[in-house]
């Protein structure tokens, strides 16, 4: 309930009106010595009673909007919570200080994941891709003078980094809907191949082609059957009268697992006879595809997250009606005997008995040594505080798993690293991006 009052009568009954402008709600104190200057709604009162929540209370419960069940989204510049979310305004780093950080990014240790050949040849012909569509956009658009020579020297990777303002900027220039779609969907694609899940990049592949209403345009370019026919081999492969599913397992996973393997030997060299330290590992990711897959990876293991990724990928097949010869085959790569083929596989593969679930996190023994990996995942795809539950997590390892491409985490990883200064931070310099 929200109490409201003039100031006149606040002044008389020795309370206080929120400082917020045009607010007349009651201000209310919160666990600390301050005076009481905001109200519940401005971040006033409470801290939020969930373990590692740092938000204001918003009822009788103690609990937010977000462990209530009700978020409605406060805007930033009007809300003061707890002086864990100051962090994103009154602590932001300066200018100096976050070109110290981003140097400090720049010499970490970095592992090399080594994409194998099929997703390198897809990622070369994915790059002709989308090049030759920026120059259709850069072509039809009425582009000012003084822009023309920047935009002729961009490369892939700068298109996908960019891409966001450059839609803006093409739109103002003229470029038609239908041609910016379609670089969203290869922008798409793209960061769905820098993970290296196949199986997902080949079912999207075949979608973005088969919603074509005509053919004209990339889905009926040559290049474009080129990519399809060279993505295959990655996910299948028919030997006779069956599918032989190809259970690859995405490049990042190997290096993960191999940075806690690292981290849980180092440990044990470190270790005395007579301890059974935890390892923690806190893993960062920004692309909502990588977060899907770490999270498989962590719960069903290395094996059995492969054969769940290529299940998804013939389930996906099924429910889009592919089965029913509702799309334009030839148009998607696949032939006749591929699509039954398919069929035949994905009512196998629902029927199956499940792979054993490999645990990667839990007790690992080391020679004589127990030793307990703890590795907790943190999305901060958002603009919000991630810096109070890795805080709260207290990790003895960082594994930066995606890129940063924007600002907004950009900033965010800063303000995390401020407070890491003397901890081991491993990231991966080879894909980048977010979905």
């Amino acid at each position: 309930m929200a109490y409201h009052a003039d100031a006149g009568t606040a002044r008389r009954n020795k309370h206080k009106v929120c400082s917020i402008t045009g607010c007349t709600k009651l201000a209310r104190k919160d666990d600390s010595n301050e005076v009481a200057r905001y109200c519940v709604a401005h971040g006033g009162g409470k801290s939020c009673i969930y373990p590692g929540c740092s938000a204001s209370a918003r009822d009788r419960r103690g609990l937010c909007y977000r462990h209530r069940g009700n978020s409605i989204g406060i805007p930033r510049q009007q809300c003061r919570s707890s002086a864990n979310h100051d962090l994103g305004r009154a602590d932001a780093p300066s200018s100096l200080a976050r070109a110290q950080i981003l140097r400090r990014l720049a010499n970490m240790p970095v592992i090399k994941v080594a994409q194998p050949e099929p997703l390198r040849v897809a990622e070369a012909i994915l790059g002709r891709l989308i090049e030759a569509h920026f120059n259709d956009l850069r072509n039809s658009s009425r582009i000012p003078p003084t822009c023309t020579a920047t935009l002729s020297h961009y490369t892939t990777s700068s298109i996908l980094k960019e891409w966001k303002r450059l839609r803006g900027n093409f739109s103002e220039w003229g470029v038609s809907a239908r041609a910016l779609r379609d670089g969203d969907i290869l922008v798409r694609l793209a960061r769905i191949l820098f993970n290296g899940d196949c199986a997902t990049f080949a079912f999207e592949l075949m979608r973005a082609i088969a919603m074509c209403a005509d053919e004209s345009g990339w889905p009926a370019a040559t290049i474009t059957q080129d990519l399809l026919q060279a993505i295959k081999p990655a996910v299948f492969v028919a030997d006779g009268d069956k599918i032989v599913p190809i259970l690859n397992r995405p490049p990042k996973w190997a290096a993960l697992t191999r940075v806690l393997d690292d981290a849980v030997s180092a440990a044990a060299t470190r270790a005395r006879v007579d301890e059974s330290p935890q390892v923690k590992v806190a893993v960062i990711a920004w692309s909502k595809r990588s977060i899907s897959l770490i999270r498989k990876l962590l719960r069903l293991g290395p094996n059995a997250a492969a054969v769940e990724c290529y299940r998804n990928f013939a389930f996906s097949l099924h429910r889009h009606r592919y089965f029913k010869g509702k799309v334009n085959i030839g148009m998607i790569g696949l032939t006749c005997r591929e699509l039954v083929l398919l069929k035949e596989a994905f009512g196998y593969a629902t029927r199956s008995d499940c792979v054993p679930i490999e645990a990667v996190t839990g007790k690992r023994k080391v020679g004589s040594k127990l030793l307990e990996l703890n590795v907790e995942l943190f999305d901060i795809r958002y603009d919000k505080d991630t810096l109070s539950p890795i805080l709260n997590f207290n990790p003895d390892l960082l594994v930066l798993y995606d890129t940063p491409v924007d600002e907004t985490s950009v900033d965010q990883l800063t303000r995390i690293l401020r407070h890491f200064d003397q901890l081991s931070v491993t990231t991966d310099g080879e894909f980048g991006g977010s979905a």
